[in-house]
């Protein structure tokens, strides 16, 4: 009704209104929550965990919450949904839910690509997307090389799951090849869309869905990394003085 009568936008009455009973938020933001924001959140402490648990380098709490910013600018909600759907799966399943964890997986693999097309990928297949945006020459060397890209993309190598896994997590013993791991597994679901997923194991679905979200953050962080380089350096004041 305030907005009605003064003309105020929320974000003006929740201002106005401020925080209540003690709280670091805003009330009005504790009764009707931002959804976006709830998911960036969820997202966040979801990666967090994940790189923590895994020891992983090379991403920072920034890093996370730029690409989760990212997201959300870029219109690329597909990715909240199937965290949530999967979350949903595992902590409020019933005797579907594997079926449910499933689906959500192959649905974050089309969400990788989006993605990755949305930093720049424009080739049809998202291991080609991954080719044209990846410029480290540890991951990309990797990439390109004749005994690894079958592992993402040849078809029968699915029929033996459990080698197929093992021959693409070798890959982590490698210089480079722990990220180079994630894109190669988030491929080989991708390209699987049309098949059913041969994995029954709730924790290594939990698992493969973790390696999925590295994948896409991984990959925003590489393009990021190129963008940064490509700005033009500021060019070094020099303070001259004249002797008197």
């Amino acid at each position: 009704m305030a907005r009605q009568l003064d003309g105020m936008t929320f974000e003006e009455v929740r201002d106005r209104v401020g925080n209540s009973g003690g709280r670091f938020k805003p009330i009005l933001d504790v009764i009707w929550p931002s959804w976006t924001e709830q998911e960036k959140d969820r997202l966040c402490l979801t990666l967090k965990a994940s790189i923590t648990n895994k020891n992983i380098e090379g991403l920072s709490e920034a890093d996370i919450q730029a690409f989760a910013g990212f997201l959300a600018d870029e219109g690329l909600s597909a990715f909240f949904w199937r965290l949530k759907s999967f979350e949903d799966h595992v902590f409020r399943g019933n005797e579907f839910a594997l079926e449910g964890m499933r689906s959500d997986l192959q649905g974050m693999a089309v969400a990788v690509e989006h993605v990755v097309a949305a930093l720049g990928g424009t080739e049809t297949q998202l291991y080609e997307k991954y080719k044209q945006v990846w410029k480290d020459p540890e991951v990309l060397g990797i990439l390109k090389r004749g005994n690894v890209s079958p592992l993402a993309r040849q078809e029968r190598l699915a029929q033996h799951w459990p080698a197929l896994k093992a021959q693409i997590d070798a890959l982590r013993k490698e210089t480079g090849g722990a990220v180079a791991a994630d894109l190669v597994i988030a491929h080989r679901i991708r390209g699987g869309v049309h098949t059913i997923l041969p994995e029954d194991d709730q924790f290594e679905l939990e698992a493969l869905f973790l390696t999925l979200m590295r994948a896409a953050v991984f990959t925003f962080v590489e393009v990021r990394r190129i963008e940064n380089l490509k700005k033009p350096s500021r060019p070094i004041e020099t303070i001259t003085s004249n002797d008197s």
